[in-house]
């Protein structure tokens, strides 16, 4: 998605006191699978880093309550949201997976897997958590088949993920239902 694909989302929980940085991340926003950047899983966190870091070096920063920081986002974003939150990789599940399941995601990804080596196993397997993160938002999230059991047990940020009951690209019944009870104490499920 984009930051203007998601505004509606960002002006109510504004309306509702909080402040809210919305961001479009260069090489995968707006959700094209063609790109291969939309694979590169941490490029987001770094960017929310990166935003985190200039919010509380500016004059706003006055304005942030450092207690109470969140992260929400769709799909990639989702995914972004649970790094984020400590969830950890082992990337090189998700093409043993669309091995054997045929879905939206899957097939959308599936001509990038060739492209993929130790190097990037590597930076998408690393650890992408953000401490002054207090608590995360996974919408639909991207590539929970490949993160770890430890990781999400381990989580000390709360996570609510929600997912959509007819959604094709990512059916939870398959991405999610699998590793939704490992979710860390503080964390829930809604399935919409």
């Amino acid at each position: 998605g984009s930051a203007q694909s998601l505004g509606w989302r960002a002006t109510g929980v504004a309306r509702r006191g909080a402040r809210v940085v919305a961001a479009d991340h260069p090489g995968s926003s707006g959700g094209d699978p063609e790109r291969a950047g939309m694979m590169q899983v941490w490029t987001q966190p770094a960017d929310v880093r990166h935003m985190i870091d200039t919010l509380l070096a500016s004059p706003w920063a006055t304005r942030v309550d450092r207690a109470r920081i969140a992260s929400v986002g769709f799909s990639l974003g989702g995914a972004t949201a649970m790094l984020l939150a400590g969830g950890r990789l082992d990337f090189e599940r998700f093409p043993q997976f669309c091995r054997t399941h045929d879905d939206g995601a899957c097939r959308a990804f599936a001509r990038h897997f060739e492209d993929v080596d130790a190097r990037f196993y590597a930076r998408a397997n690393a650890d992408h958590s953000e401490p002054r993160l207090r608590a995360a938002v996974a919408i639909a999230p991207g590539f929970t088949e490949a993160f770890t059991a430890e990781s999400l047990a381990a989580q000390r940020t709360p996570l609510l993920l929600i997912t959509g009951a007819r959604d094709r690209q990512l059916p939870p019944a398959s991405h999610v239902a699998p590793m939704r009870h490992l979710l860390p104490g503080g964390s829930r499920h809604l399935e919409i």
